[in-house]
């Protein structure tokens, strides 16, 4: 998947899957903020200079706040309340 978004083979999954476990702690991460995830080095690294264009940031926000709002209603739709049957 890496390979094919970015041209280049990924290294281990595992070193992101720690990390992101890891920022599910949010004093864990607080020194993260406006960083972005370099799992091959296993650290938070600068963005890069393509994200922070003028053509591209302003895009990326609103991008990701639509799939939050998405994810949400789906999230919202299947929920049961305590006490509730479907079947």
């Amino acid at each position: 998947m890496v390979k094919q978004a970015f041209g280049a083979a990924g290294g281990n999954i595992g070193i992101g899957a720690k990390i992101v476990a890891r920022a599910a702690l949010p004093a864990a991460f607080a020194y993260a903020a406006a960083k972005r995830l370099d799992d091959d080095a296993g650290r938070f690294a600068q963005p890069r200079a393509v994200a922070l264009g003028p053509r591209k940031s302003p895009r990326v926000a609103p991008s990701i706040e639509a799939l939050l709002r998405d994810r949400a209603r789906t999230t919202d739709s299947t929920r049961l309340e305590p006490g509730e049957d479907r079947s």
